[in-house]
């Protein structure tokens, strides 16, 4: 009988316990982080500082890469009287229309070891004569090219 009551009370015991137990969750190891991301305010900082750091390493291979500008000017129209001192010393009136475009292409390498730069320009101006108005006619279209490197100062730095 004895063994009847021990064996009523453990089966009373555990089934108390089932009653009474709480619900259990499992964690895996993404849990756990969302977890930690979600509730510690360190943790969301040190994520933060993360994202800038990496946003800096790009900002700062993308000042390594090389820079082009381009620059192009619309036609300038200007259209005078000018007053042209003859061989005989007599002065004479001549109207001058001349239409003035240009265009030029700057590319620009960074050199991040000396902080300077090397620049590459290439530029076309064209002169156009309007004052024949059956026939314009253009000049020689004058062609520029240069290569030059920036350095600098590393007293002002």
């Amino acid at each position: 009988m004895e063994k009847s009551n021990i064996l009523y009370s453990l089966i009373l015991i555990f089934s108390f316990s089932f009653l009474f137990s709480q619900n259990t969750h499992t964690l895996d190891i993404d849990n756990c982080l969302n977890l930690l991301e979600s509730n510690s305010e360190e943790f969301k900082m040190i994520s933060r500082n993360i994202k800038i750091d990496s946003l800096r390493q790009l900002i700062f291979k993308n000042s390594l890469l090389p820079k082009a500008n381009f620059d192009i000017s619309i036609p300038t129209y200007n259209k005078s009287i000018n007053s042209i001192t003859l061989p005989n010393g007599n002065n004479s009136f001549i109207e001058q229309a001349q239409a003035n475009t240009t265009f030029s292409i700057d590319i620009i390498q960074p050199i991040s070891i000396t902080g300077g730069d090397i620049i590459i320009n290439s530029s076309l101006n064209r002169l156009d004569n309007l004052i024949n108005k059956s026939n314009s006619t253009s000049l020689p279209h004058h062609f520029d090219s240069s290569i030059s490197l920036n350095q600098k100062d590393k007293t002002s730095l």
